[in-house]
């Protein structure tokens, strides 16, 4: 339809009664955009608590703190959207007659506008509730697209921090071996022996009482005492002497210490 040219006021009250209409189409998509989503996500919780709580909340279970509000507050949610729903379509199907009832006005007062009078075209018209609702599901899905290529730029990095941090442990690992071996095979097999006597015991350890009080939350204050503990010094001493009678076992039947190491499982010049 053609539209005449409007004073500035009588565009104001065009673009008034549009700006009611959009605010309300704007209320009305929302609201039937997040209903299925809430009532999606309510359903999977229902069917499957466990489930839903440890992909969405890891190490929570359904009746933990985090887990009740959220699903609470998405029921909630769910029951004011329903419960406003016929107000929010009255309010839509107003803001429309309105809006026809306004542009009835204009276009009569337009009829009697001055020549001499400063006008400008016709507001713009709204988008239809379909147009707006396939413009907001096309933003969220460009808003998603980037979410995702920002994840996945994240998680590469992250791979790739975590490639270079591998890499920099074992590079460290392989020249301690190093100097170890430079040290000979009876340091290597009383080294390798006494942690391996320490590495049993401290698994032992972590099951007691003064484990539990020094941790508080601190893996480090808990290998902190048991390094100061009787047991892990007991370890350490058992560890000692049992690579020192290994030792000379096999000094009394000629046996090569490096073979030792390699009976063991133990580092050799050769394995490192």
């Amino acid at each position: 339809m053609n539209r005449p040219r409007l004073s500035k006021a009588l565009a104001s009250r065009v673009r008034g009664a549009q700006s009611k209409l959009e605010a309300q189409i704007q209320t009305h998509i929302w609201a039937e955009k997040d209903i299925p989503e809430i009532r999606d996500k309510l359903e999977k919780f229902d069917a499957d608590p466990v489930g839903w709580s440890e992909y969405h909340y890891p190490g929570h279970g359904p009746d933990s703190y985090p887990v009740q509000t959220h699903i609470r507050r998405s029921r909630d949610a769910l029951e004011r959207k329903l419960s406003r729903r016929a107000d929010e379509l009255r309010e839509l199907a107003a803001a429309q007659d309105n809006l026809l009832k306004v542009e009835e006005e204009v276009l009569e007062q337009a009829k009697r506008i001055r020549s001499t009078t400063i006008t400008e075209p016709w507001p713009k018209p709204v988008d239809s509730i379909e147009v707006q609702a396939t413009a907001l599901k096309r933003m969220i899905e460009r808003e998603q697209a980037q979410h995702r290529r920002e994840q996945k730029r994240r998680e590469l990095e992250y791979a790739r921090e975590e490639a270079r941090e591998a890499e920099r442990r074992d590079q460290e690992d392989r020249e301690a071996r190093r100097r170890h071996v430079a040290k000979g095979p009876e340091h290597v097999i009383i080294h390798l022996t006494v942690n391996k006597f320490i590495k049993v015991a401290f698994e032992e350890y972590k099951s007691s009482p003064e484990y539990s009080r020094a941790q508080t939350g601190s893996w480090a204050g808990g290998l902190i005492s048991f390094v100061n503990s009787r047991m892990g010094v007991e370890a350490g001493a058992k560890g000692a002497e049992a690579a020192r009678e290994m030792i000379a076992s096999a000094k009394r039947s000629n046996e090569d210490l490096w073979d030792v190491c390699r009976r063991n499982g133990f580092w050799t010049p050769d394995s490192i």
